[in-house]
């Protein structure tokens, strides 16, 4: 490529083959000999440049750097003293053949260039957006092999590139969308961490999409406790490990694996939700995972859980996603909000809505009730409801539903449908022992308790001040 010096005993040469690349300086003050590993595609146009810092020589191959010498003795070209025969192309041994390759473009600079400077040279640089969670986009430039995206794209950031030929992702990059030929966005793969904030300017399909759960403190469901709230920007079936899980679609099914309700409105106490049949986009659900209360064959406690999604359609983030009706609100988030007023959110244990004042932090991937008008009446907590506004507890829908006891509330008594004579114990909704009843086949009508939430073998009931 070039071959600078006096003759065969001072020079400096570089000499490019399909597999390798050859540097060698010698002159008085020493040589340096090293070659480099590398692949040259012929009959396309290349960019090769190195540099040399102190005792550090480095090689590129179109803007990325393939290789490092250590030049021990610090010989640089000045070493060679005035040169007078400075060839591209030619070698000083006149039995050498010329190259076979031509020039666009040859420089020398009094500097080590660095490497975003060889990169720029050599148009190795993609402009792409990087959006962390908001829709404040950084303009970030990255090499075109994609080497770099995985230090910038921490947490669920994802960079948008608008130039589909700019760009070569490296296998198993994740949270790239490029804008194609037709002017549409996609995505090879999507992964979702809970709780860390995610925005996309653009709709875009991910060819696969994931969103990871954080079980940290999880309470399971045991028939009283184990709601949770999610939001997804994706459309996907939830997984156990490598298990595939569906939800319940009713009271009396009992080949589904876990509990999945959206929010169907208010009724009196309670906060009314009907089982829906999959996770859908931008719709918010509660959802309950099953402990070992129904067996450990049906317990998914301490599995990984993962949402999964192919092919899947990711809308530009709006804002709130969310479901209207009864003049509430339920609300889901993909960012940390804080809502402007009270709100209720579920509570620890994951068994009633619990009002909560302005200022109190809602994690992404989570929902949050608001009234739709701020004057309107709050009380301290809602129940949590079916379709039709009866109080219902995690045990409907598991393979042993049949034979259970029945509980409700009616004229400000609790009523227990019992198949058989037994005793039961009366829970207040915090676990402390109200009361204990022996129970006649048939219906019980239990008198003299105050209004309030109450849990009857894992069945909650709520009753009401006459």
């Amino acid at each position: 490529m070039f071959d600078f010096g006096t003759g065969t005993g001072t020079f400096m040469m570089l000499a490019p083959a399909t597999t390798k690349i050859r540097y060698k300086i010698t002159c008085g003050a020493g040589t340096f000999d090293i070659t480099i590993p590398c692949t040259i595609k012929t009959k396309e146009w290349i960019h090769f440049a190195m540099t040399q810092a102190g005792t550090s020589v480095k090689f590129y191959l179109n803007g990325i750097c393939v290789g490092t010498g250590e030049n021990a003795d610090k010989i640089s070209p000045k070493d060679m003293g005035i040169t007078t025969q400075n060839y591209l192309g030619k070698s000083q041994w006149s039995s050498d053949a010329y190259c076979d390759h031509i020039y666009d473009d040859f420089r020398i600079y009094n500097k080590a260039l660095s490497d975003l400077e060889v990169a720029k040279l050599a148009d190795a640089m993609v402009t792409v957006s990087v959006y962390k969670g908001n829709s404040t986009g950084e303009t970030v430039e990255v090499y075109k092999d994609g080497s770099g995206l995985a230090d910038i794209l921490t947490g669920n950031a994802i960079a948008v590139v608008d130039d589909a030929d700019g760009i070569n992702l490296p296998e198993g990059q994740n949270n790239v969308v490029v804008k194609n030929a037709a002017n549409t966005y996609s995505c090879t793969s999507l992964l979702l961490t809970d709780k860390q904030p995610f925005y996309s300017p653009v709709s875009f399909t991910a060819t696969s999409a994931v969103y990871r759960r954080d079980l940290t403190g999880y309470v399971y469901a045991d028939g009283t406790n184990g709601w949770s709230s999610l939001v997804l920007p994706f459309a996907g079936t939830l997984y156990a490990g490598e298990d595939a899980k569906n939800p319940f679609i009713s009271d009396d099914d009992a080949s589904g694996n876990y509990w999945l309700k959206r929010f169907a409105g208010k009724t009196n106490e309670a906060m009314n939700f009907e089982y829906a049949s999959s996770i859908e986009a931008d719709i918010p659900y509660i959802i309950a995972l099953p402990g070992e209360r129904w067996g450990v064959e049906n317990s998914i406690k301490d599995k990984e859980i993962e949402i999964r999604g192919t092919d899947v359609t990711v809308s530009a983030t709006k804002g709130i996603a969310k479901v209207t009706a009864d003049d509430y609100s339920f609300n889901g988030t993909y960012a940390v909000v804080q809502p402007v007023r009270a709100h209720y959110r579920l509570n620890a244990e994951g068994n009633a809505f619990i009002k909560y004042d302005d200022g109190a932090t809602v994690e992404p991937f989570r929902c949050y009730l608001l009234p739709d008008v701020e004057s309107m009446s709050m009380p301290k907590s809602f129940s949590i409801g079916g379709g039709n506004g009866e109080i219902t507890g995690l045990e409907n829908g598991t393979k042993d539903h049949a034979g259970k006891l029945r509980v409700y509330s009616e004229a400000g008594n609790l009523k227990i449908v019992s198949p058989k004579v037994t005793i039961v114990q009366i829970h207040g909704v915090d676990g402390v022992l109200v009361r204990t009843v022996q129970l006649q086949e048939g219906v019980n009508i239990v008198t003299g308790l105050a209004p309030g939430f109450y849990v009857v073998e894992g069945q909650k009931a709520v009753i009401y001040s006459k």
